[in-house]
């Protein structure tokens, strides 16, 4: 007899962190949806606190503009969710947050932070085909630098086999960093499209503030 594993697709309201929660981390939360995907919209309350580690979200099965998840402070405060990982001396695993084909992704009122002087000191990582996902109200930081690294960029999306369109910053501080957001597109020919900037706040960028390149 055959015999399968399945695990049951993810919607409506969850909590992470804190007594009786329905994931005790980020990291736990990201796994589950890595492994299971949504058969509608999801919503993460994250309770206050430090969240130490960095997590990749995937293309999310079942992932839709109408199936969207998003991960935000209980209270809609960036200040009391802290998701947090220490710069490096590699270029492994660089990042706290990477969103690596995902699609309809939102993040709101959180703090995403790399600590330490390292010169590895991404926030987030753009990768693969990775559309439509957002940014709002968070705190994207990192330690003051003197270095012009793309490894010190606070948002970082390079244009080897990437196709990152539609994506929104609204209502966000970044702080410090060589580049604030970095984002090429494959080629003249092969162009981003979509990205939205709005009504941010930039503080201390060594190099640029903000780095487009081949986009629409």
């Amino acid at each position: 007899m055959l015999q399968f594993t399945t695990f049951a697709q993810i919607s409506g309201s969850k909590t992470i962190g804190g007594s009786g929660a329905d994931y005790s981390s980020i990291s736990a939360a990201v796994a589950a949806l890595n492994s299971s995907g949504v058969n509608g919209p999801v919503v993460f309350n994250i309770a206050s606190g430090t969240y130490t580690g960095n997590f990749t979200i995937n293309n999310i099965s079942g992932a839709s503009s109408t199936n969207t998840i998003t991960f935000q402070s209980t209270n809609h405060d960036s200040s009391l969710v802290l998701v947090q990982s220490a710069s490096s001396s590699s270029s492994n695993y660089n990042f706290v947050a990477k969103l690596n084909a995902a699609k309809y992704i939102n993040f709101k009122w959180m703090t995403f932070e790399r600590t330490g002087t390292d010169n590895n000191a991404t926030v987030v990582e753009l990768a693969g085909v990775c559309n439509h996902n957002s940014f709002e109200h968070c705190v994207l930081k990192n330690n003051s630098t003197s270095s012009s690294a793309f490894s010190t960029s606070l948002v970082y999306g390079s244009n080897t086999g990437n196709n990152i369109s539609y994506i929104t910053f609204n209502n966000n501080l970044f702080q410090n960093g060589s580049i604030g957001i970095y984002m090429q597109g494959g080629s003249s020919t092969s162009l981003n499209a979509g990205a939205v900037i709005n009504n941010n706040v930039f503080s201390n960028q060594y190099r640029w503030v903000v780095a487009l390149y081949y986009q629409d």
